[in-house]
């Protein structure tokens, strides 16, 4: 079954929408998952599965330039890699250690792809959604990566989606409580002037005809909510 979606995955004359390819991404990781397949059967249908996806994320970060000329176009289409990435994930919760070997690459991969276009909300929205995932299935492996992680959507992060970064970080407070310090130690003063800044650029202008004044949430109230 793997094998018969992953060839209508990389089918070339079908044209599958983005929903339906994550869906497909997704049945993939049930499969292997859910299934009481073993650990070494799962490791290599996976790296089956992932090794040309990568390839073409790889493809697309290999022309940087163009990439960053547009990043709209690409931060879509590079922002439904990481998403397929994210969905496959589901199957696993537990995974053994030669999934999460496999997993553990596509973080690598990931995190390239928000770095190039950190200013893209759909990139550092599904970024957000893999760590998420991912804190899940890699445990405690995923730390040495979160302090640039977090670095990258702190800095860059709008009054649209400064409560997810504070939901990830609430996550790792709660998933690794002590040992998640490390990672949470270097983003904390940035979160708060983060949250400072978006909170003086929302609260600048805007009253409505009642004279009411719509502003964000006032930095104190964001970290609350991690």
């Amino acid at each position: 079954a793997v094998a018969g979606i992953q060839s209508l995955l990389e089918n070339k004359s079908v044209e599958l929408r983005t929903e339906d390819t994550l869906n497909l991404f997704e049945t993939i990781g049930l499969l292997l998952g859910k299934t009481g397949v073993e650990p070494s059967e799962q490791q290599r249908y996976l790296t089956q599965v992932i090794t040309p996806h990568i390839r073409s994320i790889e493809q697309i970060m290999d022309r940087r330039d163009i990439v960053v000329q547009d990043p709209e176009t690409y931060g879509e289409i590079l922002s439904s890699s990481i998403a397929a990435i994210a969905f496959l994930s589901k199957g696993f919760k537990k995974p053994a250690e030669p999934v999460q070997l496999v997993l553990l690459e596509t973080l690598q991969f990931a995190t390239k792809v928000l770095e190039t276009l950190p200013d893209v909300d759909v990139v550092r929205n599904k970024s957000i959604v893999l760590m998420q995932r991912l804190i899940q299935c890699l445990e405690e492996k995923v730390l040495p990566t979160m302090p640039g992680l977090l670095h990258l959507l702190i800095t860059h992060s709008t009054q649209d989606d400064i409560l997810d970064v504070a939901q990830l970080c609430n996550q790792l407070c709660i998933k690794f409580k002590e040992k998640s310090i490390s990672s949470l130690d270097a983003a904390l003063i940035p979160f708060l002037q983060r949250c400072r800044s978006i909170s003086s650029s929302a609260a600048t202008t805007t009253q409505d005809n009642q004279g009411q004044v719509n502003a964000m949430a006032a930095p104190h109230q964001l970290v609350e909510q991690m």
